[in-house]
C-alpha cells in the first residue's frame, strides 16, 4: 500500500516525501474495504434472488469491459471480490465507477450518502481521487497543488521550519479524517509558526502569544519584505490579514450564537491560502539570509 505524507512524516523525518496524496496504488486494503461496504449494502436491501442477480450483472460487465473470463454459478460476490483484487491500478479506478454505477441503477438505497462514505474511505487511505458526478477525479484538481502545496512542503523541509511543517501536515491529516475545524486550526498554526520562526531566526522581537495580524505587522515594520515588493505587499497584507486569520478565527475560536458550518470548500481554501503564504514568506527568508 502506498504511504501518505503523514505516514512518511512520522517514519522518515520529512526527508523522503513528494506528495500528500498517492495516486498510483489502489491498495489491497482499500479494495477489501470498498467491497465489504458494497456487500453490506447489498445484503441489507436485497432478497437472495436479487442479490445474486446484482453480483452476476457485475461479473458480466467485468467480462465484457475488461476482457476477463470470470465464470460462476454460486457465490458470485466472492468471484467479484477475487476479480477486483486481480485488476491493475488503472482497471481498479474504473471498477469503482462501474460498481457505483451498477448500484445506482439496480439498488434502492441512499446513493448520495454511500458516495460520501466511499470518498471518506479514499481520504482515510490518502488516495488522491474522489468520486464526483459518476466519475473518479484527482483530488489535486481541488488544490493549488503542484505549484503551491508541494512547493510549501519542500520549503518546509528546512530544519528550522520543522514545527511549522508538522502543523501543516497535521492540517492535511485532519482534513483526510474529516476533522474540518481541526484542519483549519492547524493550517493557521502552521502559518503563524512560520512567521514566528522567521522572527526568531532574524532576532525580531515578538511574543509567542502574537496572532497572525501582529506577526505580519512585525515583519512589515522590520522591512523583511524587500523594498521593491512594498507596493505589492500592501495588497498581500490585506489578503493575509483578512484571509486565513479571519477564516481561522471564525471557525476555530468558538461559533457564538450561530452555528458555523465548516465545509470542504472552506477547508481547501484555508489549506491553499496557508501554503501560498508560507511559500512567499520562506522564499523571502531564504533570499534574505543568503544575502546576509
Amino acid at each position: 500500500m502506498g504511504r501518505s505524507f503523514y505516514d512518511f512524516q512520522v517514519q522518515m523525518g520529512f526527508k523522503e516525501v513528494s506528495d500528500v496524496f498517492q495516486y498510483e496504488d489502489v491498495s489491497t486494503k482499500m479494495k477489501n474495504q470498498f467491497i465489504f461496504m458494497v456487500e453490506k449494502i447489498v445484503e441489507e436491501i436485497s432478497e437472495r434472488y436479487y442479490k445474486v442477480e446484482f453480483w452476476q450483472k457485475v461479473i458480466n460487465r467485468i467480462n465484457v469491459e475488461y476482457g476477463k473470463s470470470v465464470r460462476t454459478i454460486v457465490n458470485p460476490e466472492e468471484k467479484v471480490h477475487e476479480a477486483f483484487q486481480k485488476l491493475n491500478n488503472e482497471e481498479s479506478l474504473y471498477f469503482f465507477e462501474l460498481m457505483l454505477e451498477e448500484m445506482d441503477d439496480y439498488l434502492s438505497f441512499d446513493y448520495d450518502e454511500f458516495v460520501k462514505r466511499v470518498n471518506k474511505l479514499f481520504l482515510e487511505n490518502s488516495f488522491g481521487y474522489e468520486f464526483v458526478e459518476g466519475q473518479m477525479i484527482r483530488i489535486d484538481s481541488k488544490f493549488i497543488h503542484q505549484e503551491v502545496i508541494l512547493n510549501a512542503i519542500q520549503l518546509l523541509y528546512e530544519v528550522e521550519f520543522e514545527s511549522a511543517s508538522t502543523e501543516y501536515m497535521q492540517a492535511f491529516n485532519d482534513y483526510k479524517n474529516g476533522n474540518l475545524k481541526g484542519s483549519i486550526t492547524n493550517a493557521g498554526k502552521a502559518f503563524e509558526s512560520t512567521m514566528k520562526i522567521i522572527c526568531e531566526e532574524l532576532n525580531y522581537s515578538y511574543k509567542q502569544s502574537d496572532n497572525a495580524k501582529k506577526l505580519i505587522s512585525t515583519l512589515m515594520n522590520k522591512e523583511f519584505i524587500p523594498s521593491y515588493l512594498q507596493t505589492h505587499f500592501s495588497g498581500l497584507s490585506n489578503t493575509l490579514e483578512s484571509g486565513l486569520p479571519t477564516v481561522r478565527n471564525k471557525h476555530s475560536h468558538g461559533d457564538g450564537v450561530i452555528e458555523v458550518e465548516v465545509t470542504d470548500k472552506i477547508v481547501r481554501y484555508a489549506l491553499n491560502l496557508c501554503a501560498t503564504n508560507i511559500v512567499l514568506l520562506v522564499e523571502i527568508y531564504n533570499e534574505y539570509i543568503h544575502q546576509g
